[in-house]
């Protein structure tokens, strides 16, 4: 009974605290996402001011803002009509 007492809260800690780290990386890739330029850029002081508000690691940054970049550069190699690459 006394490890059920414990294990059950501890549980629902861990289950929220992915929650919210889940919502925390959406929100940095959707800040990362409209800050891209024309160029396939991103500003990296806001990007780092960003990450800092929402207690990101650098590396998890770094992997939102590569995947966010090669999605961007994806979009404009492929026709969107056809989805046939561009040349």
């Amino acid at each position: 009974m006394g490890v059920g007492m414990v294990a059950l809260p501890a549980g629902m800690l861990a289950s929220r605290f992915s929650e919210v780290m889940h919502r925390q990386q959406a929100m940095f890739r959707h800040f990362v996402e409209e800050s891209i330029d024309a160029t396939g850029n991103v500003e990296e002081q806001l990007t780092e001011q960003k990450r800092n508000k929402l207690f990101l690691s650098r590396g998890e940054a770094k992997s939102i803002i590569a995947s966010c970049i090669k999605d961007h550069q994806n979009r404009f190699n492929f026709c969107p009509h056809c989805g046939k690459k561009i040349s």
